[in-house]
């Protein structure tokens, strides 16, 4: 088993050091597949971050016009969700050595674990702002910045947005976007695979059938969902990011991240783990060409509404759609 450079434990802040606002202080929105699992990993490492569970699923399940699938009111489905993971966070805080193991064999998995008061709050607690603010006393405490990434929370409707910015009133928010064609195959492989398919033995109307589709609420949604954010939430509490960078400067787009949430530059430990490649669904396997222009299509529009609000690589996005359309769109 490769092993890394073992690297400092997480201190904890100044004794009375305390974040001024209420946890969370900062919450990814998404979307998804859009590298927001490579964020959480890289936030987890740093010695001034406190994230307790990646996906909370509080605000998407408490708005009844949003339908992520996720229904966190429940206690059993919270138990059925949860169970996995809070048992290995058990693990890793009670079996001895574990800690240590995971810290030099895992280090992208190497987080605080928070122990049997934090999993009995999450498990058997009665939903509520309060009930979701508790989640991260421990790390408040501690003087860390507390936060959580949900992808979901990118689909939450106007309501659920005001809601959300009524709850969190002084919530830095970060949102991730990608482009559309890229975005799409990386969904349409991880379907294929989730279903123990190999996508590279699939055919072209298979693959196409399994594309995802913008109808106005759901992940697909790039351009109406974004409009809603920029519409609804303040515009100087909302950082927008993009999966280019990730890629092609991980390390600088850290660091503006970081800066954001109100945490430091992240220390050298975390820099070396900053390059790793994250929940890569396509594995390097091309997009044939008829699946690609089949996505194009669905996609133009929402990638001319993205450029136009945000610009930046979506510019670019647009133009390599329009590309492969043939330059048939104006």
């Amino acid at each position: 088993m490769q092993t890394h450079p073992a690297f400092p434990q997480s201190p904890d802040l100044a004794a009375g050091t305390t974040p001024a606002a209420l946890p969370p202080h900062f919450v990814g929105i998404g979307a998804p597949r859009c590298g927001t699992t490579w964020v959480f990993k890289m936030l987890r490492l740093h010695p001034e971050a406190w994230i307790p569970w990646k996906e909370v699923h509080y605000f998407d399940s408490v708005d009844p016009e949003t339908d992520s699938g996720y229904r966190i009111g429940s206690r059993l489905f919270r138990f059925r969700y949860a169970r996995n993971y809070i048992a290995r966070r058990l693990a890793v805080r009670s079996v001895p050595g574990a800690r240590a193991f995971v810290r030099r064999f895992l280090p992208l998995y190497a987080f605080h674990a928070a122990g049997f008061r934090w999993s009995a709050r999450y498990l058997l607690g009665e939903v509520s702002i309060d009930w979701y603010r508790r989640l991260f006393e421990e790390g408040a405490r501690r003087g860390r910045r507390c936060g959580e990434i949900t992808p979901a929370y990118f689909m939450l409707s106007e309501r659920g947005i005001e809601r959300f910015t009524r709850d969190l009133p002084e919530a830095r928010i970060f949102l991730l976007l990608r482009n559309p064609l890229d975005w799409a195959w990386s969904g349409i492989c991880k379907d294929a695979r989730d279903a123990g398919e190999d996508p590279s033995a699939l055919s072209v109307d298979e693959l196409i059938a399994r594309c995802p589709t913008p109808n106005g609420r759901s992940r697909a949604d790039f351009a109406a969902n974004l409009g809603r954010w920029l519409e609804h939430f303040p515009r100087e509490r909302l950082f927008i990011g993009f999966y280019d960078q990730i890629r092609s400067q991980p390390v600088a787009f850290l660091d503006d991240l970081c800066a954001f949430i109100g945490i430091s530059t992240p220390p050298e430990h975390v820099r070396t783990f900053a390059g790793e490649r994250i929940n890569s669904s396509a594995l390097g396997l091309p997009m044939p060409r008829a699946v690609e222009r089949h996505v194009a299509e669905r996609f133009v529009g929402e990638a001319e509404i993205m450029a136009k609000l945000v610009g930046g690589p979506a510019t670019q996005w647009l133009a390599e759609i329009r590309n492969v359309l043939g330059g048939s769109q104006p």
